[in-house]
């Protein structure tokens, strides 16, 4: 042994040096060294300080009622918050997940006897919209310019119909139009002509911020298999602004 027992009692270095030789025990960091067993002719076992006592090498410290508890109150509280932190992350990362629908919408928008020729007159386009978290089902999603370019004395199937989109291709402000002014965009005094081209500079006297012609929209003349009546049927679409060409939004 690394220390003698007279008289049967141990002296706190006596006591240490026993520890530290048989059970892996440091006085000095108040915990056990190790658990193991080694070359020494008596295996070494570990000082639980929860009970107090020596445990063998095989032997694990009994669970008492406090580690239960801690560990049944641990196992609920990470229960508890994977139950709110999946659905919370779910929601937030939503938007980023989602997919754009490209396509534009196609959608009848105004009858042809309503309309004259070479007077412009504004639709709305209604359809779903998606908004970040929130969903609706019927609104208007944009509106568009329909300008007729033939008059009754050709049939109704061969109208010459042009649509364009009330977007500014500038800064997306909303085009406007009146008889005097033609389109132009309030915003930073954008004019187009009623073609959709751009109107010069020489002919307005300053610069015309526009980078391209309105955006046209795909539209044509169909007929109700119903009521008979023709329509204007246009296929609406998005595009980026700020470009000199004419490219589609995601």
């Amino acid at each position: 042994m690394g220390c003698e027992n007279k008289g049967g009692i141990l002296n706190s270095e006596s006591r240490s040096n026993y520890l530290s030789h048989n059970f892996g025990f440091d006085r000095h960091l108040g915990m056990q060294l190790a658990c193991l067993p080694t070359a020494s002719s008596q295996p070494r076992g570990s000082y639980d300080r929860n009970s107090g006592r020596f445990v063998p090498p095989c032997e694990f410290p009994a669970m008492n009622r406090r580690s239960l508890m801690k560990l049944v109150s641990r196992v609920i509280g990470w229960t508890c918050a994977l139950v709110v932190a999946v659905p919370g992350i779910s929601f937030i990362t939503a938007p980023l997940r989602r997919r754009s629908s490209s396509g534009g919408i196609k959608q009848r928008v105004v009858k042809l006897d309503n309309l004259r020729v070479g007077e412009p007159t504004q639709v709305a386009i209604t359809g779903s919209r998606q908004d970040a978290w929130v969903h609706y089902d019927e609104e208007v999603v944009g509106r568009a310019w329909i300008v007729r370019e033939t008059d009754d004395s050709v049939a109704p199937e061969e109208t010459r119909v042009r649509a364009f989109s009330s977007v500014c291709p500038h800064l997306g402000c909303v085009v406007q139009f009146n008889s005097e002014r033609g389109f132009n965009c309030p915003c930073h005094k954008a004019f187009f002509q009623p073609d959709g081209q751009p109107v010069s500079e020489a002919e307005l006297g300053h610069k015309n911020p526009t980078p391209r012609s309105l955006d046209d929209l795909e539209c044509q003349v169909v007929e109700d298999a119903e009521s008979g009546e023709w329509w204007v049927e246009v296929k609406y679409e998005k595009f980026e602004y700020g470009l000199t060409t004419k490219v589609p939004r995601a």
